[in-house]
């Protein structure tokens, strides 16, 4: 095949996420054009999908070398370190590219994203609105720019804000705005409009991936139905904790008040858990959770060196991981390590439901986009919890949302005595710890400790009946747990 064609193959091969055939064409074209820059970038994009980040990193810098200039480059470069959570290297590729193009849109917004998540809000903010004004349809742009104004936006820029949506909601990512125009409109206590803004972008990213409950259901069942004897499969060196529970439960407050211990590396969501489940099936041909029992020596060795690639990369004693969907993989975690620890944020199934379908959060979440799949979701998740509850008592800490942020000067020390920490003053005042935080509290997490956000949901009773009908048993049986 003709070199041109077969370029433009791969490229079309990866813009359609067939990633195993756009890098076996790069490959190929590597082997003939070893110093095309093109070629160079276009293998590191491969990885970058694989989650392959060190290796992208080295294309994209031999790319680097050769278009020195190349402002994409310096983009992805500064992308690819923010995935792995070097935000100093990422946040510098990304200055140096809008020094040599401070237009550059990508740019501007991956650095104000990222200084965000850095806690820098005002700086953050700076950028955030400097996109909008030169480009004023990066929808995401307003989402995230909607938790750094200080104040309420003025009449006449919410009023900007809605002419932009009512012309184009029907734009694939017009939905972000949507999500902010309903933040804005709760501020200013109009709740029945600001439901209407969730509600229409739940419809738009439920027309862009719809949703099954029935696989889901499948896959809880199926999990719940394995067999985890503790194995000790794998050897670490640090002692582990692994926050998890629904999405907007207080995981990642839980994560930053740990990350304040001295003795404490948080790896935020990382997803090593499900990264190797994964490779697990790939190397056993079955389900993570019968392929683990399923191993060989040589298997053992490929998970021990990943697992030991991630966990050296901490210089504490405690390895803290806060990604949501380890839910599904606590009976696996569980066969894998000895000394680990979970801890398991609970929080009122209303309030928790009402804050998912605020957010348009990533990866698995599709569930959220109606009340009623949102509903029997979260019922599932908390009866595998339960499930793990009773498998693996003495190593699993419920954590209860609203005890903790009504009284942290109480429960944080107790929390940390159950995980073998010493008690520590700063983590009573976790808005002071300076780290990344990608999640969506990125901005809650850098204000002390409050329970404003307890019974939220109460704003959008009228709104939320179908919901209500669907989870009252749950929640009535919360919080008489709460009051006991």
């Amino acid at each position: 095949m003709h070199q041109n064609a077969l370029q433009n193959l791969a490229w079309l091969e990866l813009s359609e996420s067939n990633e195993e055939r756009a890098e076996s064409y790069f490959r190929q074209l590597i082997k003939t054009q070893p110093h095309n820059p093109e070629i160079l970038r276009g293998l590191g994009d491969c990885f970058v999908k694989k989650h392959r980040y060190k290796e992208a990193v080295k294309l994209y810098s031999q790319s680097l070398k050769l278009q020195p200039k190349s402002t994409g480059l310096l983009n992805s470069l500064g992308v690819v370190h923010i995935k792995q959570n070097q935000a100093e290297q990422g946040i510098d590729f990304f200055k140096r590219c809008l020094n040599l193009n401070p237009e550059h849109i990508d740019a501007k917004f991956n650095l104000g994203v990222s200084l965000q998540q850095q806690g820098e809000l005002e700086l953050a903010r700076e950028y955030l609105e400097s996109v909008l004004k030169n480009d004023p349809y990066r929808y995401e742009a307003y989402f995230n720019l909607v938790f750094l104004c200080k104040k309420r936006l003025l009449q006449s820029e919410l009023e900007n804000w809605q002419v932009i949506y009512d012309n184009n909601r029907n734009s694939e990512q017009s939905y972000w705005l949507a999500f902010a125009l309903g933040r804005c409109q709760e501020q200013c206590d109009q709740f029945e409009k600001s439901f209407a803004y969730y509600q229409s972008g739940r419809k738009r990213l439920d027309n862009i991936k719809p949703y099954d409950i029935k696989s889901d259901i499948s896959r809880f069942n199926r999990i719940k139905n394995g067999k985890y004897q503790r194995k000790n499969l794998l050897k670490s060196t640090r002692k582990l904790i692994f926050v998890t529970g629904m999405p907007r439960s207080g995981t990642t407050l839980s994560e930053q008040i740990l990350a304040s211990h001295p003795n404490v590396t948080a790896y935020g969501e990382s997803g090593i858990i499900g990264r190797m489940a994964h490779r697990i099936e790939d190397l056993t041909s079955r389900p993570f959770y019968e392929g683990v029992f399923h191993l060989s020596v040589i298997d053992l060795a490929i998970l021990q060196k990943m697992f030991d690639s991630w966990q050296n990369k901490c210089n504490e004693d405690y390895i803290v991981d806060t990604t949501p969907g380890n839910l599904l993989y606590i009976g696996f975690i569980m066969v894998l390590f000895n000394d680990v620890k979970i801890v398991c944020c609970k929080r009122s199934p209303m309030d928790t439901c009402l804050s998912i379908y605020q957010y348009p959060l990533t990866g698995h979440n599709h569930y959220a986009n109606k009340l009623f799949t949102l509903a029997h979701y979260f019922k599932e998740a908390n009866e595998l919890s339960n499930h793990w509850s009773g498998c693996f008592e003495d190593d699993y800490i419920e954590l209860l949302y609203e005890q903790l942020v009504s009284s942290p000067d109480t429960v944080i020390p107790k929390l940390l005595s159950s995980l073998g920490l010493t008690p520590n003053n700063a983590c009573l005042h976790p808005e002071h710890t300076k780290r990344t935080v990608k999640t969506p509290s990125a901005t809650a997490v850098r204000v002390p400790i409050s329970n404003s956000a307890i019974e939220r949901w109460l704003n959008f009773e009228t709104q939320l009946q179908e919901l209500q009908k669907e989870l009252a048993t749950l929640e009535d049986t919360y919080l008489r747990r709460l009051l006991s």
